[in-house]
């Protein structure tokens, strides 16, 4: 096998595993896909510099930008609490089965999740492009604002139907406001499966003074 190839395939392997590591468990079974261009990896922390050419349309893209990453920051937060919730089920769950407390490392752990979370929500990368995509979809508009966005990004508005394109797009960013077209909500799935974790946290709580336990072995 080829060195390079090699070196290649192991980055490829690490990156995946980093990004399944740490963002993943904020993306699976989520309900991020309805606010990402990709459904795989609907985010990512690498992305493109904010050195794009100054002009109306990528500026007015600035506002719908805001209001998706606080929708996003709302899903991704959502999402910590549910991973805490499913964390400290099973820790009662091996206390009550084991007899022994819980680790004192359970606080620490789910502090650095949170502190995680809140890091990837308001650092996490968008590009105009992303969201252009996204406004094109949410209203049916044909990829008029993503073909906008590639010609201006791609310094072709020296071509006078580039030109008409943007101002299009343009005038069309005018009449959208950014929190009906992209609305901050709660995600449906996750507040189900918090309801349900705290459900059999509640029956174990309830269960364990009376006596309902797990046989252990003599």
């Amino acid at each position: 096998m080829d060195w390079r190839r090699f070196v290649r395939l192991v980055g490829t392997s690490l990156s995946n595993g980093a990004w399944w590591a740490t963002i993943g468990p904020f993306c699976v079974a989520s309900d991020l896909t309805e606010l990402g261009t990709s459904v795989r990896r609907p985010l990512t922390l690498s992305g493109e510099l904010d050195n794009y050419p100054i002009t109306e349309l990528l500026g007015r893209l600035l506002a719908f930008r805001d209001q998706l990453r606080l929708a996003r920051a709302v899903f991704i937060l959502s999402r910590s609490v549910l991973i805490g919730a499913v964390l400290l089920l099973f820790a009662k769950f091996v206390e009550v089965a084991s007899g022994r407390p819980q680790t004192p490392w359970l606080t620490l752990v789910i502090f650095l999740i949170v502190g995680w979370s809140v890091y990837l929500a308001w650092h996490h990368a968008i590009l105009p492009f992303d969201v252009a995509r996204l406004v094109d979809r949410r209203l049916h508009l044909s990829a008029q604002i993503a073909t906008a966005v590639e010609t201006t990004t791609a310094e072709r508005l020296d071509l006078p139907l580039a030109r008409t394109q943007v101002r299009v797009a343009t005038n069309c960013l005018r009449e959208l406001n950014p929190t009906t077209t992209i609305r901050v909500r709660l995600p449906a799935r996750d507040v189900r499966a918090l309801a349900a974790v705290a459900a059999v946290y509640a029956v174990i709580v309830v269960a364990a003074p009376l006596g309902v336990n797990l046989p252990r072995p003599l």
